[in-house]
């Protein structure tokens, strides 16, 4: 029986395991539909592989913004699902409006998280869930303020970035396109600032001007902002001495080549050095994913900010100090692509005989 698979995708993150799940759905027969939101590299990176649906955009910073943006995401998507046939499965990494259509459309829900912090977001998306995947680094407990039943999360041994990483081939060619040279530069990526769980932070500081103002002077910077303010502010107090790329480019091979990355999140900090590069993550809080793969051996650190400068300087000071040939370990985690696929299906068979 014809069958439909919907990911719904809100972040670059998203937009790579959404870019996975597509071409291993293609191997079994399932259509998918990805819908997604106007935000930071999403579209583009979706749009190196397939045509997916824009909807809504990103909501900015404050609490009414963030509803109202959200709200009208959520009419869009009933509406436009109301002009199909309904698909057979939800898929996302905990979307607010992709899961709150997929609820009220009786849809079944397979959700993705590996971020227990996100504590808004999870409220009003894992209660819904059929099925919650997350690394096994994760308890079910780290969910328990969701007041969710336990036997819905299935875990795995390694983290969602494994998806694309493990058959992950660099290429130089996107080194040239910016100008840089191998092991001759920095990537930073700023602090989700406007994020509903991120501490509260003016925007210099999300970009840490301070620490590149210094760094520039030393080493090429490649800064990859999350947001268009980011963006001018970088272009307006550091002009040409920072590398800001307009669209979407190859970060994996950036990050591959790189002296280091620096980021105010996580994701990136996880794919840097689950290949070998030396990972630093400012995230204001010590994440569980993170301090996982530090005790496996991979070459990340949480570092404060203001113990930022003086660690750089050792890195750049010793390079080959801090980076690590990681395929023995990769050798011991699972991506979760083969555990997402398997469930779906059951989810799926599940939904075609009630006759959805």
């Amino acid at each position: 029986m014809h069958s439909t698979a919907w990911i719904d995708v809100l972040t670059p993150k998203q937009a790579l395991i959404a870019v996975c799940l597509y071409e291993e759905f293609q191997k079994t027969g399932v259509d998918v539909i990805i819908t997604c939101r106007k935000y930071d590299y999403t579209i583009s990176i979706l749009k190196k592989r397939l045509e997916p649906v824009v909807l809504g955009e990103f909501g900015g910073r404050s609490r009414i913004s963030k509803l109202i943006a959200s709200s009208k995401r959520q009419l869009e998507l009933s509406k436009y699902w109301l002009s199909k046939r309904n698909p057979n499965l939800h898929i996302s990494m905990t979307s607010p409006e992709g899961t709150r259509v997929a609820f009220g459309l009786g849809i079944p829900i397979l959700l993705l998280s590996d971020s227990p912090h996100s504590t808004f977001v999870n409220r009003l998306t894992i209660p819904l869930a059929d099925i919650v995947i997350v690394p096994q680094a994760l308890s079910p407990t780290n969910y328990s303020y969701t007041i969710t039943k336990v036997n819905k999360f299935i875990r795995f041994n390694g983290v969602f970035e494994l998806m694309w990483i493990k058959n992950f081939i660099p290429k130089e060619n996107v080194l040239k396109n910016l100008g840089v040279n191998k092991y001759e530069y920095i990537v930073l990526r700023p602090g989700e600032f406007k994020a509903a769980y991120y501490p509260a932070m003016n925007i210099k500081q999300s970009i840490m001007l301070d620490i590149v103002t210094e760094l520039v002077k030393r080493i090429d910077v490649v800064i990859l902002p999350r947001y268009h303010d980011q963006y001018e502010l970088l272009k307006r107090e550091l002009g040409s001495d920072v590398i800001v790329p307009r669209t979407a480019v190859d970060t994996l091979s950036l990050e591959y080549y790189a002296l280091a990355v620096i980021t105010g999140g996580l994701t990136m900090a996880t794919e840097a050095s689950l290949m070998g590069t030396p990972a630093i993550t400012v995230f204001p809080k010590r994440l569980k994913i993170e301090q996982f793969l530090k005790r496996m051996g991979f070459p990340i650190y949480h570092i404060e900010v203001n113990e930022l400068r003086e660690f750089i300087l050792k890195i750049l000071e010793a390079p080959w100090n801090y980076r690590k040939d990681t395929k023995e370990l990769l050798s011991k985690l699972e991506s979760p692509t083969p555990i997402i696929i398997e469930k779906s299906l059951e989810l799926i068979e599940l939904s075609q005989s009630k006759g959805f």
